[in-house]
């Protein structure tokens, strides 16, 4: 089964990456078939294989040779990672096929806010009309706590917007951010919510420092907090108790 959860998930990395692609530039994600960014020139099955065919092709096009982006098999291998972290955790069930999209979802949106700097509409409606049905089905948290965490998710980044804009006179947090936070919030609720954005600020706050100190990252330069969100998301659906069960550990002590 593990094999198989492993396959899967490999397969949607590779869906996933023809929409990290073409959702930003407008594209429809079905038609036409796969091609090269490059020349254009239709891909084969066997020039779809996720992973091996990068490896077998030297990350290289068949066709004009150019240079495949290693983003290919970075996500492939982050999503059938996440599929088997996933089964491994909620096994068979609703809840672990509501947290794959969720998943699956902000993966695709950390990528489009890396290359482009945006979080598609068009993610954030997708995240938030699948997090009302899992939510109503009752796969995932009750309508009261999905509402608490929408609003606790979204009114906390709209805060920290207001307030950079009131310290520094610039924009300090994009509307995508706040819609992300805010649909995700349907998908954890209230408590999840609330320790996914302090967990974010940490992983952005370590992240930022390093790159600053090794000269990566200007101080005035903006920095995308999709990805920092998202991997803060992904975490608490994965680890909530372990780090609720740490957390009570250390207090005691």
């Amino acid at each position: 089964m593990y094999l198989i959860i492993c396959i899967l998930g490999l397969l949607i990395g590779s869906f996933m990456n023809v929409c990290i692609y073409r959702i930003p530039r407008g594209e429809s994600i079905v038609f036409p078939p796969s091609h090269c960014s490059s020349c254009s020139h239709p891909l084969f099955p066997m020039d779809l294989i996720p992973i091996f065919s990068f490896l077998f092709l030297k990350g290289k096009c068949r066709y004009c040779r150019e240079k495949i982006s290693v983003r290919y098999p970075l996500v492939e291998s982050l999503v059938s990672v996440l599929f088997l972290l996933v089964y491994h955790r909620y096994g068979l069930s609703l809840k672990g096929l509501s947290y794959l999209v969720l998943a699956c979802a902000v993966i695709t949106a950390s990528f489009i806010d890396l290359d482009h700097m945006i979080i598609p509409n068009t993610v954030n409606l997708f995240i938030g009309i699948t997090g009302i049905f899992f939510m109503l089905m009752g796969w995932t948290v009750t309508w009261k706590d999905g509402l608490l965490g929408l609003c606790i998710g979204g009114g906390v980044l709209f805060l920290l917007g207001l307030l950079a804009v009131w310290l520094y006179k610039k924009e300090g947090m994009g509307g995508g951010d706040i819609k992300l936070a805010a649909v995700c919030g349907l998908y954890l609720g209230m408590d999840k919510m609330i320790l996914s954005l302090i967990l974010t600020t940490y992983i952005a706050g370590l992240v930022i420092v390093v790159l600053l100190a090794a000269r990566k990252l200007k101080k005035s330069q903006y920095v995308p907090f999709g990805p920092f969100l998202s991997s803060g998301v992904i975490i608490i659906t994965l680890f909530y108790n372990e780090i609720i069960q740490l957390y009570d550990r250390i207090s005691l002590n």
